[in-house]
């Protein structure tokens, strides 16, 4: 599958992708499998299968956003919005950290069924916050 571009409204129908990645999972020598979700520039989300010793498929899904430029002048736009994001993730209940790079980096551990939700929240995260008007960014 290739990615899914998160400009404009986003609906991920992603349930079929789920369970190929489990059988890919499955079958793979590691017993591990991604599945890129949707990406542009400046993120990526992705979702991970893994099959346990005894059996059972464990999900997770990870959120990469690059908030800083490669300026070394601070940006206070920029800091407000890695902020806001930060905020947003760790009330969705992830640990989000901060890599060198002006990255952001998490992921979390979900049921099946929540991952196409939860990938078109961080999809709409992944735009920004909303400004007044409603638009974002």
């Amino acid at each position: 599958m290739s990615p899914k571009k998160t400009e404009g409204p986003v609906v991920l129908d992603i349930g079929k992708e789920i369970e190929a990645l489990d059988g890919k999972a499955r079958r793979s020598e590691s017993k591990e499998a991604y599945l890129q979700v949707a990406s542009g520039p400046d993120h990526r989300i992705g979702v991970t299968a893994t099959v346990l010793p005894d059996g059972p498929v464990i999900y997770s899904i990870e959120f990469l956003k690059c908030v800083l430029g490669p300026s070394c002048v601070i940006d206070v736009p920029l800091l407000e919005e890695a902020i806001w994001i930060s905020k947003e993730l760790k009330r969705r209940g992830y640990e989000p950290f901060h890599q060198d790079d002006g990255w952001i980096c998490c992921e979390k551990a979900l049921a099946r069924e929540d991952i196409p939700g939860e990938c078109e929240i961080l999809a709409n995260i992944a735009k920004g916050r909303p400004r007044p008007g409603g638009k974002k960014g």
